[in-house]
């Protein structure tokens, strides 16, 4: 659809219109963007921003990003009230890192939006709010309210969540039965191979998902989380994308091969990217869990990180797969202490 340019403040005052950014409006009013990062809205700036919300109501897609303004819990519940108005509202994105809410704040912010009955999509930004095993608890509480999504994202990066925390979290999406798309960031806590735990029972109802994204980067989730995470991956009968991000968390061989193994079982699976750089995974487990993915009937993409050893099995595997088209970019194991990765080495596209 063609889009029309208006000032943030849409007809406010020049003076505070001058420090917000621009928003996208398309020309039905069907979908509206609205980016207010870093503007130190203020009580002028932050009225506005309530102001244009509610003359948009009626909008199929709302996306808006309040990063970096220091809003309060009684601002965000300001917000809350005005979002749960929008009852024509399919796909929200809500960017809200860098704010004064505490994890009471969000959970009430998410119990507003949870009244959106025609919601299906929703992705929520919550970077870097300090928010615990105590906030966690109580956003997962809301969480599971959203019973309409077919699509699920959301961003918990450092947020010093460790194992309770992130039972939590994955029990309450668990819950989410109507869900297709399912993307998680959860780098840099700690929730370690405890937090994996039971996660097979926690998203055994999950039956219709088709995607799922998991960043646990750098949280020490060992061959025992590992091992965790491909068993639930197994029940997932529809899957056919899958992302994992799961660099510097104590891997093995073991847990890199029963990964590789169940992945490669699921009967639908297209794409498989997965990064395990930084782990402790050597030329055998490497070797290993290139044999197991290249045995899959089904796989068409994918983007692996494994050491060098791996490169000429793994060519072997695909060969005879005529439809397959991979990247595989070459992980390096050695290099110098100041940096994290080397330039690839080799990049192979294969079309047969």
């Amino acid at each position: 659809m063609p889009l029309q340019v208006l000032s943030s403040s849409l007809q406010a005052s020049a003076s505070t219109a001058d420090n917000l950014q621009h928003n996208d409006i398309d020309a039905k009013q069907k979908s509206i963007n609205l980016n207010f990062e870093q503007q130190n809205l203020g009580n002028v700036g932050f009225k506005e921003f309530i102001s244009t919300l509610q003359e948009h109501v009626s909008v199929n897609d709302l996306t808006f990003n309040i990063n970096d303004n220091h809003l309060s819990d009684e601002q965000f519940l300001q917000i809350g009230d005005k979002l749960s108005r929008f009852t024509q509202t399919r796909n929200l994105k809500l960017y809200l890192k860098h704010n004064n809410i505490t994890s009471n704040g969000i959970k009430q912010f998410i119990e507003k939006i949870s009244s959106l009955y025609a919601l299906q999509e929703l992705e929520i930004d919550l970077t870097n709010l300090h928010l615990q095993n105590s906030g966690i608890t109580e956003i997962s509480s809301s969480i599971q309210l959203l019973k309409s999504l077919t699509s699920l994202t959301i961003n918990l990066e450092n947020n010093q969540i460790t194992e309770q925390g992130a039972q939590q979290l994955f029990k309450s999406i668990g819950s989410l039965t109507n869900l297709v798309h399912l993307s998680i960031q959860l780098a840099k806590n700690t929730i370690r191979s405890a937090g994996m735990e039971n996660l097979s029972n926690s998203w055994s109802n999950l039956l219709k998902l088709e995607s799922l994204r998991l960043d646990v980067i750098n949280n020490n989730i060992g061959d025992e989380g590992i091992i965790s995470l491909a068993n639930a991956i197994s029940q997932f009968k529809n899957l056919t994308r899958v992302d994992l991000y799961l660099r510097y968390n104590s891997i093995q061989n073991l847990g890199g091969e029963i990964l590789a193994k169940q992945i490669s079982k699921i009967e639908n699976i297209k794409t498989v990217n997965l990064y395990t750089g930084r782990n402790k995974i050597d030329e055998k487990g490497a070797r290993n869990i290139s044999s197991y993915l290249g045995s899959s009937n089904s796989l068409t993409n994918l983007i692996i990180y494994l050491n060098d050893e791996s490169i000429e099995l793994l060519k072997q595997e695909i060969a005879h797969k005529k439809s397959l088209y991979m990247s595989l970019q070459v992980y390096k194991q050695h290099v110098a202490p100041h940096l994290q990765y080397m330039p690839l080495q080799s990049l192979w596209d294969l079309y047969y």
